[in-house]
C-alpha cells in the first residue's frame, strides 16, 4: 500500500480511492442500502486505516444491520486513532446527521450495560454457594413450610395467602423455591409446543411489571394455570 502522503504533501493514490469509496458508501447509506455501504467502507479501511471516519461509518452501518459487536469494535477503533472522535457532536452541534448517529451509538452502549448488569458469572453465582442445609427455621416461623414432597397445590394455597397479607416466608424456602425453578429452567428449551385440551384454554396476558394483586386478578378472572389452562405472558424491553 502506498504511504499516507506524497513526498510534496498530496493526498496518495490509495488515499484519494479510500476516499471515493467512503463518498459512494455515504450514499449507498443514505440510500438505506447498508450491505453495499458495509463492502465500500471496508475497502476504505483496507486502503487508508488510519482514518477515524471510516470507522465510525462502518460502524453505524453494523448497527443498521444489527451487527453490534462489530458496530462496538469500530467505535472503539474510532476513538483509539482521535480521541476527539466521540464528541463530533460537541464540534457540529448542528449535524442533524451526526446527532442521529450519536443517539443511536448511545442506545447501542446502554444495551450493552444492561446486559453487561443483568449478567451472571457463573462462578460466583448465589446458586453454586448457597448451603440449605445450614439454614434453620425457627421455631416461632408461622408461616408455610415446605414438605419433602415439594411445591405442591396446597402449599401454593399458602403461599399466596401469606403475600396477600403482605408477610413474607423463611429464605430456606425462597431459595429453595428458586433452585427448583432454575433446573427446571436450565432444562427447558428457547421453544415450547403447548397442547390444549378440547376443553382447556389459553391465557394471554401483558407484562405486569411484578405486580402481585394484579396476577392475582388475573388469575381470579381467569383460573389458576394448569394444564387445562396455560398462561402466556408477553414482555416488552425497552432500552
Amino acid at each position: 500500500m502506498a504511504d499516507d502522503k506524497t513526498t510534496n504533501g498530496e493526498l496518495s493514490d490509495d488515499e484519494v480511492k479510500a476516499d471515493e469509496y467512503k463518498l459512494q458508501a455515504n450514499q449507498f447509506f443514505k440510500d438505506g442500502k447498508y450491505d453495499e455501504a458495509l463492502s465500500l467502507y471496508t475497502k476504505a479501511i483496507d486502503l487508508n486505516p488510519q482514518v477515524p471516519a471510516y470507522y465510525g461509518n462502518r460502524s453505524f452501518c453494523y448497527i443498521k444491520t444489527e451487527y453490534f459487536g462489530s458496530a462496538l469494535e469500530d467505535a472503539n477503533k474510532a476513538i483509539d486513532l482521535d480521541k476527539k472522535y466521540i464528541k463530533v457532536t460537541k464540534f457540529r452541534p448542528k449535524d442533524k446527521d451526526a446527532s442521529l448517529k450519536y443517539q443511536e451509538c448511545k442506545k447501542i452502549v446502554q444495551r450493552l450495560a444492561f446486559e453487561k448488569a443483568i449478567a451472571v458469572d457463573e462462578k460466583k453465582s448465589v446458586a453454586n454457594t448457597v448451603d440449605l442445609n445450614s439454614m434453620v427455621v425457627e421455631d416461632d416461623y408461622d408461616g408455610p413450610r415446605l414438605s419433602e414432597d415439594g411445591v405442591t397445590t396446597e402449599f401454593v394455597g399458602h403461599l399466596i395467602e401469606r403475600f396477600t397479607n403482605q408477610k413474607k416466608i423463611h429464605k430456606k424456602y425462597a431459595y429453595k423455591i428458586l433452585l427448583e425453578v432454575k433446573k427446571i429452567f436450565e432444562t427447558q428449551p428457547s421453544m415450547v409446543d403447548i397442547s390444549i385440551p378440547e376443553n382447556g384454554k389459553l391465557t394471554v396476558c401483558g407484562d405486569i411489571h411484578g405486580q402481585f394483586y394484579d396476577l392475582l386478578n388475573i388469575f381470579s378472572l381467569n383460573g389458576n394455570p394448569s394444564a387445562e389452562n396455560p398462561y402466556v405472558s408477553t414482555l416488552k424491553y425497552d432500552y
